[in-house]
């Protein structure tokens, strides 16, 4: 039985290039620099700061 991860990977490769193309960032930019962007504008939708995490929790006011 063959591992679908290189079809899988194919498709999320042709879909983020279509959301580059769409959203008209040039082809210069990779798409994981794409995927990159949209999981970091996810992540602040959340309301999560990666610096928090880092820091060990919550932000400690001065």
């Amino acid at each position: 039985m063959q591992s679908r991860t290189p079809q899988l990977q194919g498709r999320l490769n042709d879909q983020l290039a279509r959301l580059r193309n769409k959203e008209g960032v040039g082809d210069d930019i990779d798409v994981l620099r794409v995927f990159d962007v949209i999981a970091w504008i996810h992540k602040g939708r959340q309301g999560g700061s990666r610096r928090a995490e880092l820091s060990g929790g919550a932000r400690r006011e001065a």
